[in-house]
Order: structure tokens, then C-alpha cells, then sequence
């Protein structure tokens, strides 16, 4: 995944609806520190509903790249369980004025790392609109960003990549399918 500092302007899917102005919060990387702070629920709550809401799907899977295991992401709060590290969250600010854009790996980075995003980005997750209301949805479809229902995992899904070995590319499995 991208690295792109805190609050700098939002440039990873090339879109010619940027009609608001998006900042990149939470696309964290090795080698580039950031500030770390205990979560409370209510910040860990409020950014699960945003994770029920992928914006700009892709089809592969990014990692975490600070824990030691190459596998997908799937959180788990509720007793429900979303695949996470395959979309963005978008966060808007009470005015619908700014937006926020992180990939919807931040729920892990915030719970399991203790990643604090910035003030204004907090305020926009507690203040402004929530992923179950209509202007949450109007905001949206202002900004013509595509999205869709985060998928629910039930089982763990199979994961591999492609190596070259011996002149030859092969798929190196690190979660094989189970049979």
C-alpha cells in the first residue's frame, strides 16, 4: 500500500470528482513513525461503521505491514467480521466541505497498533455524518465515489501471490485453500 502523510491532499485514485476537498489520513507505512494513542470504544465503534462501507473497492488485498503474518485482515467487533485491506473509507466533515480518505485497514491500525489519526479527523468521525444515514449516502453520490456493503467473512479466505523461481513465475500460497 501507499505511504502519504497525514492531512496531505488526496491523489491516490486519480478521480475527476474531487470536487470536495479529501486529505489522506491513516496510510501508514514502515519507516515513517506516527503518534500512538489507547483508543476509546466510541473512536473504535464509530470507525467500524465506516468499514461496513468500501469505497473505491479493489481486487487485491493489502497486508498490514507491521504485523508479522502476510495474510488479510479480517476484523471482528460484534461478532461480526469484515474483510478489511481491500477499499478506502471515506470520512466527511460536518459541513460536507472536507472529506477524509483512509484505507479500511485503519480500524486495525487504531485497534491493534494504537494509531492516533489527527484531531480534525476525529472530530469528522464523531461530528460528521454516519455511514447509516441518508446524507452520509447523498455525499457520496455528490462526490460520485463508487462503493459498496464491506464484504462479511465467514471463513478463512485463500491467499496467495505470484514468485519467480528458476526463470519461472509461480503462486507461492500463504493462506491455502482448505479442501
Amino acid at each position: 500500500m501507499a505511504y502519504f502523510p497525514d492531512l496531505s491532499t488526496y491523489a491516490y485514485v486519480p478521480s475527476s470528482a474531487q470536487a470536495i476537498t479529501t486529505q489522506n489520513v491513516g496510510w501508514l507505512a514502515l519507516g515513517h513513525d506516527f503518534t500512538i494513542a489507547t483508543p476509546s470504544e466510541s473512536l473504535l465503534e464509530r470507525l467500524w461503521e465506516f468499514c461496513a462501507v468500501s469505497v473505491w473497492p479493489t481486487r487485491g488485498m493489502h497486508f498490514c505491514p507491521f504485523c508479522e503474518e502476510e495474510r488479510p485482515y479480517r476484523g471482528e467487533r460484534g461478532g461480526v467480521q469484515l474483510a478489511l485491506g481491500s477499499a478506502e473509507i471515506r470520512v466527511f466533515g460536518r459541513t460536507g466541505q472536507l472529506a477524509f480518505a483512509s484505507p479500511n485497514l485503519i480500524y486495525h491500525y487504531v485497534a491493534s497498533h494504537n494509531y492516533s489519526p489527527p484531531p480534525a479527523f476525529l472530530e469528522a468521525v464523531e461530528a460528521g455524518p454516519r455511514p447509516v444515514s441518508p446524507e452520509y449516502r447523498e455525499m457520496l453520490a455528490r462526490a460520485e465515489l463508487p462503493w459498496t456493503v464491506t464484504p462479511l467473512e465467514a471463513k478463512e479466505p485463500a491467499v496467495f501471490r505470484f514468485v519467480k523461481r528458476d526463470g519461472k513465475v509461480e503462486r507461492e500460497w500463504i493462506v491455502k485453500p482448505k479442501r
